[in-house]
């Protein structure tokens, strides 16, 4: 009836024959062997027998219920196959199950079983199939066929797919003490884990176990890992490490996978779980690759060319080297698992870039012809296209997942870069060329100048590069200055002017190139021109001369006059030399008193001078400009008869009485006055008329005494 029949010290007994005296299992009879303070050793042979090794057995029937009760020390517990119910109480020392202290052993011939546990940590109940179960409680070690059992972790039972351990969308999470154990000799279970990507980028899962490289025996099993999508399809197989096994696949934010961990070898083991969630990177940067940078400047992402290559920086090599695939274009475009690099223009994608070189850091995309002519235009009011179009152009990493059902989303924008698409030529007809005045020597607007350093000047498409060519060779360039610079706000016209390289003597046509910011270049042959000759040569030096026949005077080369005997007092023709074709003007000191071209070398020209001394030149210029000036001729008119010369007999030839008008002299000597330097003649009259006796020059002004 379940009341208690007897108790029996075993200290001083070696076996019992104990025996429900009811006839059969029906009631609740129960047996309760206890164990001593020191470590006993419990054996269930079977269903009739009970062994505390090296103290007693005790042989029974007819009991539906054993119960073994162990004390201090660290008992054992072993069970064989065909037990009766079984309840179990190692005893102190307390703990949790797999440490150190009291053991249960469970023999199961091979059938399956299973475990329930808790309440506490060393409490549960151990089935075989087919058996009693065992109930145990302060025990702290189990043992399955001899080995140390691999217990259930605390994830479980997370068996199947749709059992799964949810472990949300964390960044990065690390579970330790996981434990894949056995339900069968040789067959383990399975742990599955649902995770929830956070960000699109990359899923590293990596689980750390010890191995000992025998299969078979219940212990340090190989486990296997797998990651499977949300239909349950596997998407990657992990490789194994040293430290266990690792798998990596690209994923998309909020899109649900899964993990599973199992025995490759049917051996249990414990294991770590470590799942990191690793954001996509932004691109860095995206720029025009050097060689499509057309124009001046080289990195001022401008460019005439329809389909341009740009460079994108993305730092993908850490994904590379966890095992995600870094996808070319093509693979991009089909849909391959990994990640890509797509170009956007505009905000509008463009396609996907291919890795350049082999960093995986840097990307090559060229852009698809027309593209870039949907861009914001950029001109003035006239022409509204005539800079081009303007275009922002950004990249991202974008994710392939694996799924079947396949996911798909790019991380972060990077900057976007302007680049500017200009395949417009300048406008030939609005470029103007002209000859500054200030280099258009002699008559303006001739063609002729002696400037050997022309400056030239007009007006060309605003910031343009302006290049200055005389017979086809460059000499000269400037950039054209801003709209406003030609005075005329928002006709895309800018004000330039270049001073030409030295040039020699010759004819030359200039004419002029415009180069636009894009490097879009004018043909010469459309410019305007200007010819122009340069003449820096002088002409040759002119000469003047009074005409012999007008020097008159009694010298016939003191260029002293009195004029032209034929035309007239003060009138003199003058004899000059030139180059022909050089404008000529005779001055007589500062005042130009002719003006002629020479149409000869020799020229003879009439002048009508007043009385006085006149110091004439003659200056030539050419048509370039180019002067020349002669050697100063000083002419004297003097056409006013002296006044009379006052005589009288030198007193050495008065002889007698003096101032008697007799004398005895012969050859008489006069003396007197008259007009400096004159030539003074005597005369003799005997009353047949005057006879010219004698000359002399009248000394100088200072001769008389009287300066």
């Amino acid at each position: 009836d379940g009341s208690l029949i007897t108790v029996i010290n075993y200290t001083s007994n070696t076996g019992f024959i104990i025996n429900g005296n009811d006839g059969s299992l029906g009631d609740a009879d129960e047996l309760i062997i206890v164990g001593t303070d020191d470590a006993d050793a419990f054996v269930v042979q079977d269903a009739d027998t009970v062994d505390v090794t090296g103290i007693f057995t005790v042989d029974f029937s007819n009991f539906a219920l054993v119960t073994l009760g162990g004390r201090a020390g660290l008992d054992s517990f072993a069970v064989n196959p065909g037990n009766p119910q079984v309840i179990i109480d190692g005893g102190v020392p307390e703990g949790s199950l797999q440490s150190s202290g009291d053991l249960l052993s469970v023999v199961t011939g091979g059938a399956p079983f299973s475990l329930v546990l808790g309440p506490e940590g060393d409490q549960g109940t151990f089935t075989v199939e087919g058996q009693n179960p065992i109930s145990f409680d302060h025990l702290e070690a189990l043992e399955v066929d001899g080995v140390l059992y691999t217990l259930p972790d605390l994830q479980e039972p997370n068996d199947s797919l749709a059992g799964a351990s949810v472990l949300g969308s964390i960044p990065h999470l690390t579970i330790r003490d996981l434990t894949i154990h056995t339900t069968q000799v040789g067959t383990t279970n399975d742990d599955y884990f649902e995770i929830t990507a956070r960000d699109s980028g990359a899923v590293l899962v990596n689980i750390s176990f010890q191995r000992d490289g025998v299969p078979g025996n219940l212990a340090l099993g190989e486990l296997g890992l797998e990651v499977l999508d949300g239909a349950g399809n596997v998407v990657a197989t992990g490789a194994a490490t040293s430290l266990g096994a690792q798998a990596a696949i690209p994923v998309v934010s909020q899109e649900r996978y899964y993990v599973r961990v199992f025995s490759a070898d049917n051996d249990p083991n414990i294991y770590t779980l470590e799942i990191e969630n690793v954001a996509a990177p932004t691109p860095t940067a995206v720029g025009l690759h050097p060689a499509y940078d057309t124009g001046r400047d080289g990195t001022d992402r401008i460019t005439n060319a329809d389909d341009p290559v740009l460079l994108i920086q993305a730092w993908l090599s850490d994904f590379a080297a966890k095992g995600i695939p870094v996808l070319t274009a093509a693979q991009a475009a089909a849909g391959t698992p990994g990640v890509a690099v797509e170009v956007l223009v505009n905000g509008v994608s463009a396609g996907f870039a291919d890795p350049f070189g082999s960093s995986n850091n840097v990307f090559a995309f060229t852009m698809p012809a027309g593209l870039l002519a949907s861009g914001l235009p950029g001109g003035y009011t006239g022409d509204p296209t005539a800079h081009g179009w303007m275009n922002f152009v950004s990249a991202a990493v974008r994710i392939f997942d694996p799924q079947v059902s396949q996911a798909t989303a790019a991380r972060e924008l990077g900057v976007p870069t302007a680049i500017t698409y200009d395949p417009n030529l300048p406008d030939a007809t609005a470029i103007t060329l002209a000859l500054n005045p200030a280099s258009d020597s002699a008559t303006p607007g001739d063609g002729i100048t002696n400037v050997t350093l022309p400056t030239f000047s007009g007006a060309a498409e605003a910031g343009a590069i302006v290049r200055l060519y005389a017979n086809n060779q460059l000499v000269g360039q400037a950039v054209a200055g801003s709209d406003l610079s030609d005075g005329v706000a928002g006709n895309g016209l800018g004000a330039w002017s270049i001073v030409g390289q030295p040039l020699s003597d010759g004819s030359y046509t200039f004419a002029v190139t415009a180069e636009d910011v894009a490097g879009n270049v004018t043909d010469i042959l459309g410019s305007p021109t200007v010819v122009l000759t340069i003449d820096a040569a002088p002409p040759q030096i002119p000469t003047i001369d009074l005409q012999d026949a007008d020097d008159t005077g009694r010298s016939a080369l003191d260029q002293v006059t009195i004029g032209d005997p034929t035309q007239g007092a003060g009138v003199v023709d003058v004899g000059v030399t030139g180059e022909v074709g050089t404008t000529a003007v005779i001055k007589d000191g500062e005042v130009v008193i002719e003006t002629f071209v020479f149409a000869a070398p020799f020229e003879t020209r009439t002048l009508n001078l007043a009385e006085g001394a006149h110091p004439l030149t003659v200056e030539v210029t050419d048509a370039a400009g180019n002067f020349r000036q002669s050697e100063q001729l000083l002419v004297t008119v003097d056409f006013t008869a002296p006044a009379a010369a006052a005589m009288a007999l030198g007193p050495y030839s008065d002889s007698g009485v003096p101032g008697d008008g007799v004398t005895s002299v012969a050859a008489p000597a006069f003396s007197g006055l008259s007009e400096a330097n004159a030539l003074v003649r005597l005369y003799v009259d005997d009353g047949s008329g005057p006879v010219l006796a004698g000359w002399t020059l009248a000394h100088s002004d200072e001769s008389d005494g009287n300066p």
